[in-house]
């Protein structure tokens, strides 16, 4: 009872500030680092898209002292964001980076979100398209202030859920969105806004949530996707916008 009155009233920064706690108090903690080469042998195994929709497709995939299908949700969060963005790169080479720099007890409980979205700070990609230079800007927006209007010119999100609002102890999932373009309504899976006549359809930009725990998530924003992810049964934690832009230099 208590638990679940806890669960239920804490406010959302004190979520974030009891890992950001656990982060540092466990920091001592020693884990097997297991080489990049020696990582290389496992299978990924991916959708027909690219994006790793089940992190347990990763199975023992070392993650500090657990595996990347258990607590390697803010990995795979990075490595989907990047391949919505058109920015290719191996799961091992993010998770080799969260390793040193993100994990909450030694990795048993996974990542801090706002550690894993310091991957893209201080660096720069390579786009798969055009082979330019390409940096990622990242912007964590406030949960009071996530709106429309925060996303404008946003190519994917990355944001962090507490799975259960009832119980805190089945802790937190880290997630990408990704923005697929523009498509047509019915044909994106998602409902047609009320009031149009005719059977016509109207066109929106498409967004999708990948690794949810139950398959991939549509919607028309961000926060469209994320309210159908929670569906009062979970709640948003975390919110950071990633835009890509080209790094100029001189010729």
């Amino acid at each position: 009872m208590i638990i679940k009155y806890v669960s239920e009233h804490v406010p959302e920064w004190c979520v974030l500030f009891c890992y950001k706690f656990l982060r540092v108090f466990t920091a001592w903690i020693p884990y097997k680092f297991k080489s990049r080469s020696r990582r290389s042998g496992n299978n990924l195994q991916e959708g027909q898209d690219g994006y790793i929709e089940d992190q347990k497709l990763l199975g023992m995939l070392p993650y500090g002292n657990s595996t990347a299908s258990y607590a390697g949700c803010g990995a795979v969060a990075v490595y989907n964001a990047l391949l919505g963005m058109g920015v290719e790169t191996k799961i091992t080479d993010v998770i080799d980076w969260l390793e040193r720099h993100s994990l909450v007890s030694g990795g048993k409980l996974g990542s801090l979100p706002s550690r894993v979205v310091g991957f893209f700070e201080n660096r720069q990609f390579v786009d798969a398209n055009s082979m330019e230079a390409v940096r990622i800007d990242c912007r964590k927006v406030p949960l009071k202030k996530v709106e429309n209007s925060c996303i404008a010119g946003a190519d994917a999100v990355i944001a962090a859920v507490q799975n259960n609002i009832h119980d805190l102890r089945d802790g937190i999932h880290i997630l990408a969105i990704t923005k697929t373009g523009v498509g047509m309504n019915a044909a994106s899976g998602i409902e047609a806004a009320s009031g149009i006549d005719n059977g016509s359809v109207s066109e929106s930009t498409v967004w999708e949530a990948h690794n949810t725990g139950g398959g991939k998530l549509v919607g028309e924003s961000p926060e469209d996707v994320l309210g159908r992810l929670n569906n009062g049964k979970s709640r948003t934690l975390f919110f950071c916008v990633l835009c890509k832009s080209c790094v100029y230099t001189n010729p």
